[in-house]
């Protein structure tokens, strides 16, 4: 088929098992050739074939982080949502934006500099600017892309709002590196930190700008959960029916010894209402995209070739014939499958090849 990033192989549904784990097929080139990640201002989008294992080994302790980022969110919610009795409006493009990047910031940056207006100000503004142009060079043939990038002016503001953020990161990274090189002078115990940028530092190439990598992070974390948010709390309006169940769950789940990572598993209600919100509309039309890395055969006798682009569509997710009474928006689908035969498709974190809003296979969203 032809796309604006290209050919691509569109594969059906029913093949998703078959490739969901081949090695010979990878999902960092795919960012990195969609986004331009070869070209100077896009290196955050460059593959990273370390960042997933990174984010699932540190996310595997999650419940250290649940109580800062549950004080993150409860501090930005009042900050940008107020706290407010009185209808008023909200703009989810701009508001919710800025409330997933202040809360994934906690995480990424530290308590330090997640609230730092400067930095806010500085990855927002890359962000908006680079996700511009990448649009922009996609109208050009690849082989005049590096020409078109060295003259356009939304290229040059790219380039421009990444070294403003190289330039606000480093002296970070520099302040603690030099306090961990005093306490090993002293022989005390060096200090420790928490997040990822000591996580970047201690896993990446030493090449890699911590700033890259703290942007290519964000960029990965703020749009899908912005986008999941956004069409979650949509449909919770539509169906105001839900207010008062939604609440009851969480004062009850919630109310006794307050957030741990054991209590959210419990919120059955609020997690089927965000996967079902997810299945009528993922983040995107195919959310298994990859590049093959080398020449392949699939069982069906389709010859993959090295290069190629390999997607395969959500359609699925829309099909009566998967779920029943598709076209219709059901907040309890997904508890009703709990203790059933297909309880392990029920959680929002568990992906399938009947539900691939997170994608599915060996390179699944980690940070789900």
């Amino acid at each position: 088929m032809k796309t604006y990033l290209g050919d691509a192989i569109i594969l059906p549904s029913s093949m998703l098992s078959e490739v969901r784990s081949l090695t010979e097929l990878d999902f960092w080139p795919a960012i990195e050739k969609d986004h331009h990640g070869h070209l100077p201002g896009f290196e955050p989008f460059r593959a990273n074939h370390e960042g997933g294992n990174m984010i699932n080994r540190h996310l595997k302790a999650l419940n250290k982080y649940t109580k800062p980022l549950y004080q993150e969110t409860k501090h930005a919610v009042s900050d940008i949502l107020t706290e407010s009795t009185e209808w008023h409006e909200i703009r989810p493009s701009r508001d919710l934006t800025a409330l997933v990047a202040r809360t994934s910031a906690r995480l990424f940056l530290g308590k330090e500099l997640c609230r730092n207006q400067d930095w806010i100000r500085l990855s927002a503004a890359y962000t908006h600017t680079v996700f511009r142009a990448v649009q922009v060079l996609r109208q050009f043939p690849p082989i005049l892309r590096p020409l078109a990038n060295r003259y356009l002016s939304i290229c040059k503001q790219t380039r421009a709002a990444l070294k403003a953020c190289r330039d606000f990161i480093r002296p970070h990274v520099d302040a603690r590196n030099a306090s961990k090189a005093r306490a090993a002078a002293k022989g005390e115990p060096e200090p420790v930190y928490d997040d990822a940028i000591e996580w970047c530092q201690r896993e990446y190439a030493a090449d890699r700008d911590p700033a890259d990598s703290q942007i290519s992070l964000a960029m990965v974390a703020i749009h899908p959960t912005t986008d999941q948010l956004t069409e979650t709390m949509t449909q919770i309006a539509r169906h105001s029916e839900l207010f008062q169940p939604l609440r009851d769950e969480i004062a009850t789940v919630l109310g006794a010894d307050g957030i741990h990572k054991t209590n959210l598993q419990n919120l059955r209600l609020l997690d089927s209402v965000i996967k079902e919100s997810q299945r009528l509309k993922p983040v995107s039309v195919s959310n298994f995209r990859r590049v093959a890395v080398q020449d392949f055969t699939l069982s069906n006798g389709l010859r993959i070739h090295k290069g190629d682009n390999v997607w395969i569509d959500v359609a699925h997710m829309w099909d009566s014939q998967v779920w029943d009474k598709a076209e219709q928006f059901d907040p309890h689908r997904f508890v009703k499958l709990r203790g059933t035969e297909k309880d392990h498709i029920s959680h929002l974190v568990s992906t399938s090849p009947e539900h691939t809003g997170f994608g599915h296979g060996r390179q699944a969203c980690p940070g789900r």
